[in-house]
């Protein structure tokens, strides 16, 4: 059984990964395969990763290269990608800068609507515009 849900929503112009449950890294590649054929499918690259429901049991080695995994399974650089997540776990800013520092343009928030928001504004996500 799969962990996740890919789902395109047409009418705010982005693509939704819903984690539930226990992930590892094997799950989270599955998960973001299936979001790059949604992707492509779509030519979508707002993406809205809701995690509130998961808990990441990924090792620190782990965390800090799925932003080079997410490119070898062909995330594009031009995505703007938020996070939401539930708690305050120091892994998941972690990762933001990694992301940040690899190229992609992605914020972690605490608040879905802020994610929402901040994916149909035009302008960049990541840096706080359009999420402030």
């Amino acid at each position: 059984m799969d962990n996740f849900t890919v789902l395109y929503i047409p009418e705010d112009g982005i693509i939704r990964l819903h984690l539930q449950g226990e992930i590892d890294a094997q799950m989270l590649s599955m998960a973001t395969s299936k979001l790059v054929e949604e992707i492509s499918r779509c030519n979508c690259d707002r993406l809205l990763m809701d995690h509130r429901e998961a808990k990441l049991n990924l090792s620190v080695s782990e965390l800090f290269n799925r932003p080079l995994i997410a490119t070898e399974l062909g995330v594009p650089h031009s995505s703007r990608i938020a996070i939401i997540y539930s708690t305050r776990e120091p892994e998941y800013r972690f990762v933001e800068t990694v992301g940040r520092n690899r190229g992609f343009d992605v914020e972690y928030l605490q608040i879905l609507m802020k994610g929402l928001n901040g994916l149909k504004d035009d302008r960049r996500v990541g840096y706080g515009v359009g999420l402030g």
